[in-house]
């Protein structure tokens, strides 16, 4: 009874359930959140590169440039929160700040030290002398980077670091190396030719390159034809140019502008219909060097530097060849990364295989996603701006979600039968199981980076690659590694000849995935916001441990629909007020006539899509020679073609758009004019029941150190 008696007190001593007040719900809420952090402090270092990144995105995010002293002043306090904060959580926030402002200076700083003239407007015909960093080929001849520049009636301290000039074919090519002389018109880089698009401008910023532009004339090379390389960096341009010349001249056109792609990274000589097959059956990744490369060319390197040195017995049995392979892969990357131009995909791609194979030398096992982490924050580190380019996306993204897998999924194939007899038929099918398994896992990390920046998603990626990796894996890349060892002999034909074979097969599979009904799906452009909703969404899938792992997959999910979500604008007019687009009944645009400036035309058609309509059948539209009326629901838009349209039309309509100045011909209404795209860039028009919304260029760039030419003296 006792026992009964003191059951009852106790049970009357604690308040029932639906006594708990709000107050203490949230508190018991807060605590649970607070262990939930704490349970990742084993894998803290996994999140500095996400909260770095997260200060890198925050920095170009910026629509001016902020001060020099907001990110050390961050960094510092941030680190004493993170050494001397009172509590465990007060830690953890000081240090998630601590890595987004180094991020964040980071950026700065990268920013700050590649500043350099450029070209405030179109100059030229004009002498421009330069040293020749690099020669690619393109449609129709050469494009040529120049630096150590000296431009006719230009200061020195007006002259821009670097220039690009394409020449004609006809006129040939100089070498990489030479110092030259052309007469060429050059203008700044471009600004992007719709609000959101992407930003050419900044491209260059990075790249020091403060004008592109033609020759008119033919380039002559000064006295001595060849300089003598006094740099390590020359001498890495050189041996690029050599092996791409080298395989050129040694294979068919096509297969030796697809291996130049390969060994070296310039896909500039590629066609545009291969390329575009390529994309479209879900092999571009091959026309770029990437991790696959990478990893084929140091694993074979390793095996081959194995398997020669067992052959030898004496340092068989004095020496741990295991090591000494080691050393011979990382020596062959090392080489491949000069060879490839260090791109991000290959940076990435050689610090995880450094990393793995100084394990191997160490005696240790390499942690996979730490390993990742100390790729990503390196490239954060060394270029901050990859951050908002496909390949540092594309890359990291497939990598995190295989690493991810693969880790929590153990697969162990059993390539031997209990006799332990070889069974190669379950050796081919285990092959193809992992081929499809990647690629599947591969694809859903990338897919939504791959529509955003290129527009379209492959539907057969797939079997594109269960054709195509194997014989790049099995056949092209060897040949390839064998030819560069035979090169320095003039022996490489050799191996090319079946190289070319291989790549030919590679070729026919991406124009026969690409050719089938369907074979890719449109994705309209989205807002910037979506791609960091995923992106951070999928970071956090992967990366946290418990729970609250599943809030990534919610704002995966809140991502991925904003493509088809954001209506395209109802009218487009690009910088110059030439050319001009309105939506058509399906959402896709409908390009006004005319064959003028066909790279806006294509961007917009990739972005929105191109409708079937024409300008003259478009419904809704009425036009004259003076102008058009649009006509949306409530709305309309008029295109005024002369000064007379834009009189008459004056006040009829919520905006006009003209290819004049109307200022003072018109003060009534929303007005786009030559003079508006001229000062802020092309802009985009919606006309909505609730009124008129216009985007510009410029709202979308800010004032930023790299568009400054186009805002400074407008």
């Amino acid at each position: 009874m006792s026992d009964v008696r003191g059951s009852a007190l106790d049970l009357r001593s604690k308040p029932p359930a639906f006594a708990i007040t709000s107050g203490q719900r949230v508190r018991r809420i807060a605590d649970w959140i607070i262990l939930q952090v704490a349970a990742q402090a084993p894998n803290g270092i996994l999140w500095w590169p996400v909260f770095t990144a997260t200060g890198v995105g925050t920095y170009f995010a910026l629509p001016v440039d902020p001060l020099i002293y907001p990110g050390p002043a961050a960094v510092f306090v941030a680190l004493l929160g993170w050494l001397k904060g009172p509590s465990a959580i007060w830690r953890t926030g000081a240090a998630a700040i601590f890595w987004a402002a180094i991020g964040f200076t980071a950026a700065d700083l990268r920013t700050r030290s590649v500043e350099g003239p450029m070209l405030l407007d179109e100059i030229g015909p004009l002498t421009v002398g330069g040293h020749v960093v690099s020669v690619e080929p393109v449609a129709r001849g050469f494009r040529l980077t120049l630096d150590a520049l000296s431009l006719q009636n230009v200061s020195l301290d007006e002259t821009p670091k670097r220039v690009r000039v394409t020449v004609p074919r006809s006129h040939g090519a100089p070498e990489v190396g030479n110092t030259i002389r052309v007469r060429a018109v050059l203008r700044p880089p471009g600004r992007p030719v719709m609000p959101g698009g992407f930003d050419f401008q900044r491209y260059s910023y990075f790249r020091q390159l403060g004008g592109i532009g033609f020759s008119v004339g033919r380039w002559t090379a000064d006295a001595p034809l060849e300089v003598a390389p006094v740099t390590w960096v020359e001498r890495i341009r050189i041996m690029r140019a050599n092996v791409g010349n080298r395989l050129t001249a040694q294979m068919p056109p096509e297969a030796g502008s697809v291996a130049r792609a390969l060994m070296t990274g310039e896909r500039s000589a590629v066609a545009e219909p291969l390329q575009e097959a390529y994309r479209q059956s879900g092999l571009a990744h091959m026309l770029a060097i990437s991790g696959l490369h990478m990893s084929l060319l140091a694993g074979l390197a390793f095996v081959a530097a194995r398997r020669s040195l067992a052959l030898v017995l004496p340092v068989a049995e004095r020496f741990n060849t295991k090591k000494i392979a080691a050393v011979a892969a990382l020596g062959a990357a090392l080489y491949y990364l000069m060879l490839s131009g260090m791109n991000v995909p290959a940076q990435r791609a050689f610090i995880m295989v450094t990393v793995v194979f100084t394990a191997v030398l160490l005696d240790r096992t390499a942690v996979s996603l730490r390993t990742l982490a100390l790729a990503a924050m390196l490239v954060l580190m060394l270029q901050p701006e990859a951050l908002v380019g496909a390949s540092f996306q594309l890359s990291f993204a497939a990598v995190l979600l295989l690493i991810t897998v693969y880790e929590r999924v153990q697969i162990r194939p059993h390539l031997h039968d209990r006799l332990g007899h070889y069974r190669p038929i379950r050796a081919v099918m285990l092959y193809a199981a992992a081929v499809l398994v990647t690629d599947l896992i591969a694809t859903a990390a990338t897919a939504p980076f791959t529509g955003f920046h290129f527009h379209e998603i492959p539907k057969y990626s797939l079997l594109a690659n269960l054709l195509a990796v194997p014989v790049m894996g099995l056949w092209i890349m060897p040949w390839g590694m064998v030819a560069l060892v035979l090169m320095p002999l003039g022996l490489d034909g050799l191996a090319l000849a079946p190289m070319a074979a291989g790549i030919d097969m590679v070729n026919a599979i991406a124009r026969y995935v690409s050719s089938l009904p369907g074979a890719t799906q449109f994705v309209p452009q989205a807002p910037d916001w979506a791609v960091a909703c995923i992106a951070l969404g999928g970071v956090f899938v992967c990366l946290w441990r418990g729970p609250l792992r599943w809030l990534g997959v919610l704002a995966v999910l809140i991502g991925l629909p904003q493509p088809w979500l954001s209506h395209a604008p109802d009218v487009l007019v690009d910088e110059t007020a030439d050319v001009f687009a309105v939506k058509g009944g399906d959402g896709r645009l409908v390009l006004s006539p005319g064959r003028g400036d066909r790279f806006t035309r294509a961007v917009w058609s990739e972005a929105w899509g191109k409708s079937d309509q024409s300008w003259q059948s478009m419904e809704g539209l009425s036009c004259d020679l003076s102008g058009c009326v649009l006509t949306s629901g409530q709305r309309r838009a008029v295109f005024a073609f002369d000064e007379a349209a834009a009189v008459e039309d004056c006040g009829r309509a919520e905006v006009m758009i003209a290819v004049m100045p109307v200022w003072q011909l018109c003060n009534q209404g929303l007005r786009i004019d030559r003079f508006d795209v001229w000062r802020h860039g092309a802009h985009a028009v919606w006309l909505t029941e609730e009124g008129v919304r216009i985007k510009r260029v410029s709202d979308e760039t800010g004032k930023r150190r790299w568009n400054r030419v186009t805002w400074r003296e407008r």
